[in-house]
């Protein structure tokens, strides 16, 4: 078999289906030996200065790999959410993996009434991406959004 064919289906991702996709694209990373670079449990292999030592191999393969972790994370962005890997300070599928867990991770009711909070709250920062905070403002609003019908809930039990 071409190991260069895709061999999974993973959908990319979306506000809807994290749960989902995180799901795949760990067990795929897994798969491919590739999890440790977002977990960060692989640790980068040390070049020796010894020219016959396979340090140098190591760190090339070592190099390798991580790069295949991040493509693997950036190719299932969405070409609206391609601009994220332009961001120099998720340079690692570690930082890219909780960026992505960030925006698209459901919170659960506390966390809700948290993010509803901050969207209460919310003001746009001069000197910062427009995009980011617009992307952020859109995140709290939806975030927020699952703690409205238990606010209502509270509210019609205290009325009683």
């Amino acid at each position: 078999m071409d190991s260069s064919k895709n061999l999974y289906q993973i959908p990319k991702i979306t506000n809807e289906n994290y749960p989902e996709w995180s799901r795949l694209v760990k067990q795929v990373l897994k798969h491919q030996g590739l999890w440790g670079f977002v977990d960060e449990t692989k640790g980068i292999a040390d070049a020796s200065d010894d020219p016959g030592s396979s340090k140098p191999t190591e760190q090339a393969e070592w190099l390798g790999k991580f790069d295949k972790a991040f493509a693997v994370l950036a190719l299932t962005l969405s070409v609206e959410l391609t601009y994220i890997t332009e961001d120099t300070t998720l340079d690692k599928p570690k930082k890219l993996w909780d960026e992505l867990k960030r925006r698209f991770e459901k919170p659960g009711a506390i966390s809700s009434f948290s993010e509803l909070l901050r969207l209460q709250n919310f003001t746009f920062h001069e000197g910062d991406s427009y995009k980011n905070q617009l992307d952020d403002l859109l995140r709290l609003r939806q975030n927020s959004q699952s703690a409205t019908p238990i606010m209502g809930s509270i509210q019609d039990k205290c009325l009683k």
